[in-house]
């Protein structure tokens, strides 16, 4: 591929005289932009499918992550509501139930 450019000549009476002419063949920086440009598309696509594949593992995590704070919370709720039972039904010395009265307010 050739790019040119020309440039007319004047006299001093402001007649053309001629032009000056150049031709300067771009081929090798026509392909080396060619190949730059392949190169940025497989950047472009690997990068693409790089975030996809980065995405899955950390949606999983976060699956997860959200899955064990619903099961502690759960198993917190279990354990609170266990607890509430348990003071429930304790008894004293002589048989009374004991913390009943106290949730209560007595």
């Amino acid at each position: 591929m050739l790019v040119a450019n020309a440039v007319p000549l004047f006299g001093e009476t402001r007649q053309s005289r001629g032009a000056v002419g150049t031709f300067v063949d771009i081929t090798d920086r026509k392909r080396a932009g060619e190949a730059l440009e392949a190169t940025n598309a497989e950047l472009r696509s690997f990068a693409y499918v790089l975030t996809r594949a980065l995405q899955e593992p950390l949606r999983m995590c976060w699956t997860l992550r959200s899955y064990w704070h619903r099961t502690a919370s759960d198993a917190w709720c279990r354990c609170r509501q266990a607890s509430l039972s348990l003071r429930l039904c304790r008894f004293n010395h002589g048989g009374v139930l004991k913390g009943a009265t106290s949730l209560l307010g007595g």
